[in-house]
């Protein structure tokens, strides 16, 4: 049995050493989603007397319900859309931006998923998850945290009038110096 201690080299990792990991992890995972794409497509899971591929990730791969539906639902993304695939397994997307893109992989959104996916994947490609943003990020001038919350649009750290949606990318989220303040 190997042990924490037999894979400490692995553990012991510096911030840019764990990207480079997880990233690569990303890169695995997409591989194996389309994977499991094609034993679901192909039926072979019920050889094993499994009822359904979800079944079947449960008891043989050990994985909750919930994870197993996870796969499913990467699985179906990335074998239903060439470019997003790509994507996955060279690195461009990362999970997060195939989380959006499985919450709109629906009937009501497959005709335009499908005719956008190459403009999604470059407009996506440079776009970082969207981050925390805390006080420390505010510019200078973000009111005050003793300003009147009830005045202030609604921000994600409550010192800036920024909305989420507004957050610039290209800044890695930072609330920008020149957004309107609740006083003008």
């Amino acid at each position: 049995m190997t042990t924490a201690l037999d894979v400490g080299d692995e553990i012991l990792l510096s911030p840019d050493e764990l990207a480079v990991a997880l990233a690569e992890h990303e890169r695995r995972a997409a591989v194996l989603a389309l994977a499991v794409s094609h034993v679901s497509g192909a039926g072979s899971w019920s050889e094993t007397g499994a009822v359904s591929m979800r079944a079947w990730l449960r008891d043989t791969c050990r994985m909750s319900d919930r994870d197993a539906g996870a796969w499913l639902r990467r699985a179906r993304l990335l074998d239903s859309y060439t470019e997003f695939a790509d994507a996955a397994i060279d690195g461009t997307l990362g999970s997060s931006h195939l989380a959006a893109l499985e919450r709109l992989h629906t009937a009501r959104y497959a005709e335009l998923l499908a005719e956008h996916q190459t403009l999604l994947v470059r407009e996506l490609a440079p776009c970082r998850p969207p981050m925390r943003v805390t006080p420390a990020h505010c510019g200078p001038n973000a009111p005050t945290p003793s300003a009147s919350r009830a005045n202030r649009p609604r921000s994600r750290c409550g010192h800036c009038t920024m909305s989420p949606p507004m957050m610039d990318p290209v800044s890695d989220g930072m609330c920008s110096t020149t957004s309107p303040t609740p006083n003008g």
